[in-house]
């Protein structure tokens, strides 16, 4: 398509595009610098755990590919900053433990201290807010070691449940 490039959109296009991991780090540190230094080095820690960090749609996704338990988001991380948690107890129950998804929503919430997890609609869309907004990343990144284990922890229910132990 003449005049457009792989990250513009043309004029009649209403959907988005992947975003790119540099694309999402120079959005990311015109709101929170701080964060956007410190990414990287929790994007290294999550891959080292097992999980895909990807772009998605003006987004970084935080997702487990296992060939048992298939796909699970653990996170999707936005260019604004705020995470969403959404997907994890519609992947939990596919694989047959939705209980583990909500564990997992439940620590999230924990390790924020004052956010809860809002269950409104289906638990395709069961994510943790506060104040009823997606809280920020750089409060999860100040508690990043404890919301790793609480994701090794998760997966490790979700392979269990997977294989038929759950």
């Amino acid at each position: 398509m003449r005049g457009f490039n792989v990250t513009s959109r043309p004029p009649w296009f209403s959907g988005s595009l992947k975003i790119t991991e540099r694309e999402f780090y120079e959005e990311l540190a015109g709101t929170d610098p701080d964060s956007a230094a410190g990414l990287p080095a929790f994007f290294d820690r999550c891959r080292a755990l097992g999980l895909v960090v990807a772009g998605g749609d003006a987004a970084m996704v935080i997702q487990w590919l296992d060939t048992d338990a298939g796909k699970v988001v653990f996170a999707t991380i936005l260019k604004d900053g705020r995470v969403d948690t959404r997907y994890v107890c519609s992947a939990a129950r596919e694989i047959g433990d939705r209980p583990a998804g909500e564990a997992y929503l439940d620590g999230v919430a924990s390790l924020l201290g004052d956010a809860a997890v809002l269950k409104k609609g289906g638990d395709l869309t069961w994510r943790v807010t506060r104040d009823g907004e997606l809280p920020p990343i750089r409060d999860l990144l100040a508690v990043s070691g404890r919301w790793l284990a609480l994701i090794a922890r998760t997966m490790d229910r979700l392979r269990e449940a997977a294989r038929g132990g759950g």
